[in-house]
């Protein structure tokens, strides 16, 4: 059954897409965070989006058993923004597409050996796969496992996953059908984009890993943030657009942001501070300064000087 939505339809947001240097550790979630986190106190209609996400079982397990508790697929990254924002919405509608990976146990693939061959690919990690896509003011969530890489979990991790699989509901699928449904999940991914676009003023869309742009929706950003670490670059989000597209003319939809800021000038950038585990996501002067920049007249803010 959906879960029911109340829209409220409003001129389109400005839309800012937080994208990552590195394939990890860029601090997108950091700058994402704290960023809406800035933008909320200054009395902005604001929401951080994290369209495609994934999570280790292992590595973050965490989020496996937050995800029991909360029935349903969440990874932390989304959590995170769907606090800072306020919990105004679903946490769903904020993280439409999330995939849940996890090692197989050496014993189950032949050994010490047998682990090191294992291709570190989704089609060989992925257990859990959540799509949710908003649907005529409701929201239908469904959930999916892979039995064959469930089967290859180490007995105490697969009985967690296990524990969700059944709580949600998931079915089953081939390694095959789940990458066919992650590929073919733009629609939905896009369908959720669009509805907090419209209800709110300002959305922040998270990038993953180092890919160019998570769903074509978010083509259309007014601007870019290119965060890497000690710096952010800011981008036109037209010309962004452009390039993005012309390189997913020769090689498809795979494209990271090393390849389109090759080809890009940023209009300017800031110098992001350290911050401890602590601070990680809370706002400081880089993020008053970047937030004023990106912002301008759009939304009645001063323009920081660059």
């Amino acid at each position: 059954m959906p879960i029911s939505l109340h829209i409220v339809v409003s001129c389109w947001a400005m839309m800012v897409l937080v994208v990552g240097l590195l394939e990890h550790d860029s601090g997108k979630t950091s700058v994402t965070s704290s960023l809406v986190a800035e933008a909320r106190s200054r009395g902005i209609d604001a929401v951080g989006v994290k369209p495609v996400g994934g999570h280790s079982a292992w590595n973050q397990y965490e989020t496996l058993e937050r995800s029991i508790e909360l029935g349903l697929l969440v990874g932390e990254d989304a959590y995170k923004l769907w606090r800072v924002s306020g919990a105004e919405e679903p946490i769903e509608v904020l993280s439409p597409l999330d995939m849940l990976t996890a090692p197989p146990d050496p014993e189950s693939v032949g050994g010490p050996s047998g682990f090191l061959m294992v291709p570190d690919n989704i089609l060989e990690l992925a257990v859990l796969l959540r799509i949710s896509r908003v649907e005529r003011g409701g929201v239908v969530t469904k959930h999916y496992a892979v039995k064959r890489n469930l089967r290859r979990l180490s007995s105490k991790l697969r009985s967690r996953v296990e524990v969700l699989a059944r709580k949600v509901g998931a079915e089953p699928v081939s390694r095959s059908e789940l990458l066919e449904l992650a590929v073919g999940a733009a629609d939905a991914v896009d369908s959720a984009l669009r509805y907090v676009a419209r209800k709110h003023k300002l959305v922040i869309v998270e990038s993953f890993n180092n890919a160019a742009c998570p769903s074509p929706l978010c083509l259309q950003a007014d601007k870019v943030i290119l965060v890497a670490p000690g710096r952010a670059y800011v981008y036109d989000g037209r010309s962004y657009a452009r390039a993005v597209r012309a390189l997913a003319s020769v090689k498809g939809l795979n494209v990271t942001t090393p390849e389109v800021v090759g080809k890009l000038k940023p209009l300017v950038s800031v110098e992001l501070f350290p911050r401890t585990r602590e601070t990680l996501d809370r706002p400081a002067a880089d993020t008053e300064r970047l937030l004023s920049i990106i912002l301008g007249k759009a939304l009645g803010v001063r323009t920081a000087t660059t």
